[in-house]
């Protein structure tokens, strides 16, 4: 389930009314990894495999699908708000694992809640290492298909988007999300299932650019990372560092370009 219905009252045209209101669902989900609780992640029910293949990935806790050994809701427990992780080596102590608390929350807003240091957030040691052009026609094409398959948004105003293209403009994958990271992590573990990370070639998200997103799209090898609205300076600085397009407010009739301009050409090769 990733609506409910609810009465509300409606303040329009002057007057008040009772209406019936779609609502984007929002729950908790925890994570175990390696039998020690990791993380409890607030996100749209849906995806959830993907969404947490793609978060231990971009966590640095495994860099092959191979490594996993089993990835699965827990069957012990009814419902499906706990995910459990068994990876083929020991991570040695978690990188979010809290003494105090146990587990870390990463809010539907936040990326990195829980990290208690810098040195905590995982890089690959080199940056992008492909080059592709790409056309501004291409890229207003892309987002014309992006565009298409936004579903939860238009019914209740809350839910974010992304998606992966291949160079092609394939489609690799596409989700939603209550959190603009968890719909980023679900389509970056929807390509690592699919054995798909060698095309993954451009991410579209709705949202803004924020240090964080640009690190997810370094980490699974994007050539170009868009979005329409506006990236950070350290979004910036990260994106120059690791030899990332950065393509910020990609609008009906245009965008900014913030770095390595070169991938992006005025007209189709």
């Amino acid at each position: 389930m990733q609506t409910i219905f609810r009465d509300i009252v409606k303040y329009h045209n002057g007057g008040l009314e009772t209406v019936e209101d779609e609502i984007a669902v929002e729950e908790f989900l925890q994570i175990f990894v390696n039998g020690e609780p990791y993380a409890v992640i607030m996100r749209l029910p849906g995806d959830d495999l993907d969404l947490v293949r793609g978060f231990c990935y971009t966590e640095g806790l495994f860099q092959e699908l191979s490594e996993i050994e089993w990835l699965g809701h827990c069957p012990e427990e009814e419902g499906e708000n706990k995910i459990l992780v068994e990876l083929a080596r020991p991570v040695g102590k978690l990188a979010n694992h809290s003494h105090e608390t146990g587990t870390y929350i990463s809010r539907s807003s936040c990326g990195l809640c829980g990290k208690t240091s810098v040195d905590k957030i995982y890089f690959p040691e080199k940056g992008v290492q492909n080059f592709s052009a790409c056309s501004v026609q291409t890229l207003m094409r892309i987002k014309e298909n992006f565009e298409q398959h936004i579903g939860l948004f238009p019914r209740t105003g809350y839910t974010h988007s992304a998606a992966i293209y291949s160079c092609d403009c394939e489609l690799l994958a596409f989700a939603e999300d209550v959190g603009r990271h968890n719909a980023l992590d679900k389509i970056i573990g929807r390509v690592l299932l699919n054995e798909k990370q060698n095309q993954a070639f451009l991410g579209l998200v709705s949202s803004r650019l924020s240090f964080e997103m640009v690190q997810k799209a370094v980490i699974i090898g994007l050539e170009i990372f868009a979005g329409i609205s506006a990236p950070s300076s350290l979004a910036v600085q990260i994106s120059s560092d690791y030899n990332l397009t950065l393509v910020g407010f990609l609008r009906e009739s245009r965008m900014n370009i913030y770095t390595l301009q070169e991938r992006v050409v005025l007209e189709d090769s």
